[in-house]
């Protein structure tokens, strides 16, 4: 499995906190009432949720356009100089964005 398969992967494992939160605001509300001040620091941490959820939409956004790159970015033919990038002939294979996607995919 690829890097980036390997962070979708971990995305999609991860539940939606702010979500979470959310709901349990609706049931803290629903069996306390709606006077009962919430847990100390709740605000915080719907809070942080919310940074959470937005940070783990970013993510996944980055990753779509990573792998949008690393399309464009593949082995073209063959010229004097050996390979050349299909975008950015003639820049010889690996272009820099490619060889930077690879290192991406080594974990560096």
């Amino acid at each position: 499995m690829d890097r980036l398969s390997e962070i979708e992967e971990r995305l999609s494992e991860v539940p939606a906190a702010q979500d979470e939160f959310l709901q349990f605001g609706r049931e803290w509300r629903t069996i306390y009432g709606p006077e009962t001040p919430f847990p100390p620091n709740f605000g915080i941490a719907v809070q942080m949720a919310s940074d959470l959820s937005k940070a783990r939409a970013d993510l996944a956004a980055l990753v779509a356009v990573v792998r949008e790159v690393a399309a464009l970015h593949t082995p073209g033919p063959e010229s004097g100089d050996g390979v050349v990038c299909f975008e950015c002939a003639p820049k010889r294979w690996p272009c820099p964005t490619a060889a930077a996607v690879q290192k991406l995919g080594e974990g560096s």
